[in-house]
């Protein structure tokens, strides 16, 4: 009796998939995005007629320079 749960064990264990199920998979696949600050922007600002290379929002309103 005892050998045959020795088997039995034995050949349940090696059954066991190696990879993990495909939940865990997507987990650690998945990660979450970046946290970002603000929008991205590619280009120049226009402002009042000209036109500024950077932006940033200091003291309430829009600076540009």
């Amino acid at each position: 009796m005892r050998k045959l749960l020795w088997i039995a064990a034995l050949v349940g264990g090696s059954l066991l998939p190696m990879a993990p199920p495909a939940q865990a998979q997507r987990a650690v696949v998945v990660s979450p995005r970046p946290v970002r600050r603000g929008r991205w922007h590619r280009g120049r600002y226009w402002h009042r007629g000209r036109w500024y290379n950077h932006r940033r929002f200091r003291r309430g309103h829009w600076v540009y320079w």
